[in-house]
């Protein structure tokens, strides 16, 4: 068998800028989280109350972002359509994503701001890349992932 082993190095560097941009508690978009006691789909009340942050962050692009409870990243998470991913998080549960519903409403029932980091990431493939180095970097017992039915983490 032949075997091909990537320098590390190299890729450590690049990630680690993208954890620098991710993790930069000053690029924090708060997310207006009125009705999101409702578990019915409200995507119009989303967007209405967060259509600043649909300007910012869009809903094409090979993405990573981070979900934020106050000052802690706390779910790290990669999209083609960022926008529509973060709604399902955090308003609807969806098939194939991994819904924050129960730990956002724990969140904002204890008066913690909800927000979010994205960036950009080119090429598109080396996204779940970047997230599953960035979630083994943060630690799997500090975040609200879960994948394939196991969970990553939770508090």
């Amino acid at each position: 068998m032949t075997e091909f082993a990537f320098n590390g190095i190299d890729l450590e560097k690049m990630f680690s800028e993208i954890e620098k941009l991710l993790f930069d508690k000053s690029k924090v978009y708060p997310i207006n989280c009125e009705g999101i006691d409702n578990r019915k789909s409200n995507s119009s009340l989303f967007m209405e109350n967060n259509g600043e942050l649909y300007e910012t962050i869009g809903n094409k692009g090979a993405t990573v972002y981070c979900i934020w409870e106050g000052s802690v990243p706390v779910y790290i998470g990669t999209s083609d359509t960022p926008w529509s991913r973060i709604r399902d998080h955090l308003f609807r549960p969806g098939k194939g994503t991994k819904s924050c519903i129960d730990d956002v409403q724990r969140a904002v029932k204890d008066k913690k701001t909800i927000g979010v980091t994205f960036v950009k990431i080119k090429p598109f493939y080396m996204k779940t890349a970047v997230e599953e180095w960035l979630i083994a970097k943060v630690g799997k017992d500090k975040l609200w992932n879960e994948r394939g039915g196991q969970k990553r983490g939770r508090k």
